[in-house]
């Protein structure tokens, strides 16, 4: 038994493992890795992205030398801005209407509503002290 373990273990060291199997290794091996290079895609791509919108944000808007060159926007532009002055003037009229209204509603509340439940309190207070029924 010693003999036949003795040549099986020199048997063992001899042996080396087929081409198929290194084979087989290698490509489990490379189908392992290739979710970490999909992830470096898709690490790349978010960037380019970001960095495209970046570009798009800081992207230089019209000035008044192109504005010079082509008159026909001016005329836009001064249209514009008299529909913006008339806005902020609308705008400024209808707060002043909304706080005169909220200053009349207030004096409404304080003189007339106020009083009457002020005077209900002090009633139901009056008849819980003196146990008084209605």
């Amino acid at each position: 038994m010693d003999q036949d373990l003795q040549r099986l273990i020199r048997d063992l060291r001899a042996e080396k493992c087929p081409q198929r199997v290194l084979d087989e290794v290698a490509k489990r091996i490379r189908e392992q890795q290739r979710p970490t290079r999909r992830i470096g895609y898709r690490i790349a791509a978010i960037t380019a992205a970001l960095a495209l919108l970046c570009g798009l944000a800081l992207w230089p808007r019209p000035t008044v030398r192109e504005a010079r060159r082509h008159p026909e926007q001016v005329g836009t532009s001064l249209e514009r801005a008299q529909v913006a002055a008339e806005t902020r003037g609308a705008l400024g009229y209808i707060g002043g209407v909304l706080i005169a209204a909220s200053a009349h509603t207030e004096q409404i509340v304080l003189n007339q509503a106020l009083p009457p439940l002020r005077n209900s309190f002090s009633n139901a207070r009056i008849k819980l002290l003196n146990h008084i029924e209605p």
